[in-house]
């Protein structure tokens, strides 16, 4: 049944295209034209999915180990560079040294000439706060503390590490390390008497990058007494061990297998795979003689100044035991004594001798004396190799 609307619109299109022409009737007899056959080759989209993913997987990972970016971070979100680690081999002599004075850049000078090669700069956000400052055994990479700018006294202490090449430049610093909160950390037992108001943060009182400078060992002091922590560069690992007696100087054996430290007349050795907790009980050793303190070596023996109102003597506090033996006499003004600064190998040593500098081979005994720049002998500079 057709109804009336049907009809309506029926003959509105019709009047509508009253006027438009027919299309041509086509040549049913006439022979087809050619066909020409285009060959369209698909690409295999879905083929590529498994190596972009691969790809996207590789990328998630790299910024997973690097704190999601280059270790050079940002004071507001620190960014800690894990892994990409290449153990470094001893420098068969230093032939460089690291000049700080508690205020401008770290310098790096050339030991014969005295001459400024470079200066250390922090990672973006951060300036170096001269609580920690040490080199590796290669006498190229460069370990030391900062804070993010602005962050107070109150705010978490950083490790950099950057790497000198050949003529002396620094390369770009980046944060490898971090302190531990307080809370984290293993307390002493018993507690010790202190005055000292509690901190989120503990202080860092000295670094020791292992020889291979995979590892670094770090003396923290705070409320709840000093701890030393040693973290794995290549995974971002630590593991932590405190004292009640404080920790007052560390550093890694010869092999790597044990870090040696020292405390007001005690000293002992950890090995970094041990359990936990309490620092191992150490044993008893001469005192330093001096309010310097003393500079532990790779060995187990220090190094200590002691001084009379006319003379200085450097000497040799042996790890068995035993007096202390003589490495250097010569006239001085107490006053402006410095603690004598060793190469990381522990056999190389660099301390002021009167008006100069000189430079000690514990292997061989033989001194050479050293021409530094007017400012060196200032208070307050200090220089590490």
């Amino acid at each position: 049944m057709t109804t009336d609307m049907e009809h309506r619109l029926r003959a509105a299109f019709e009047a509508r295209t009253a006027a438009v022409p027919a299309p041509p009737e086509p040549d049913w007899e006439a022979a087809p034209a050619p066909r020409t056959w285009r060959l369209r080759v698909r690409r295999p989209r879905l083929m590529l999915l498994p190596a972009l993913a691969a790809a996207g997987m590789a990328v998630l990972l790299a910024v997973i180990l690097t704190g999601r970016g280059d270790g050079g971070g940002q004071a507001d979100k620190p960014v800690l560079t894990i892994g990409a680690v290449t153990p470094i081999r001893p420098a068969a002599s230093p032939t460089l040294l690291f000049r700080s004075d508690g205020e401008s850049a770290t310098r790096v000078v050339q030991a014969a000439t005295g001459r400024t090669l470079g200066t250390v700069e922090p990672p973006p956000g951060y300036v170096q706060d001269w609580a920690g400052l040490t080199t590796a055994t290669d006498n190229r990479t460069l370990f030391f503390t900062v804070k993010a700018k602005g962050g107070g006294a109150s705010s978490p202490q950083f490790v950099a590490r950057t790497r000198v090449d050949e003529k002396g430049h620094p390369g770009k610093a980046l944060l490898v390390a971090r302190a531990p909160r307080s809370r984290d950390l293993p307390a002493a037992s018993p507690a010790p008497e202190t005055t000292q108001a509690p901190s989120a943060w503990p202080s860092v009182t000295a670094l020791a990058p292992s020889p291979d400078a995979t590892r670094l060992a770090l003396a923290l002091s705070g409320h709840d007494g000093d701890v030393l922590v040693v973290r794995d560069l290549r995974t971002g690992k630590e593991r932590a061990w405190s004292s009640r007696s404080g920790l007052d100087a560390i550093s890694w054996s010869e092999d790597g297998r044990q870090v040696h430290w020292s405390a007001d007349g005690t000293a002992g050795d950890l090995a970094p795979r041990s359990r936990e907790g309490a620092l191992p009980a150490g044993r008893n050793v001469p005192a330093a003689g001096d309010p310097l303190g003393a500079v532990l070596l790779p060995s187990g023996d220090r190094l200590a100044l002691r001084q009379t109102t006319q003379k200085v003597r450097l000497v040799l506090l042996p790890s068995g035991g035993g007096g202390a033996r003589v490495l250097d006499e010569w006239k001085d003004i107490p006053g402006f004594l410095k603690l004598p600064a060793t190469d990381a190998t522990g056999r190389h040593i660099f301390y002021r001798r009167g008006d100069g500098w000189a430079r000690l081979d514990l292997k061989t005994g033989k001194r050479t004396a050293f021409s530094l720049p007017a400012d060196s002998t200032q208070p307050g500079v200090v220089y590490t190799w």
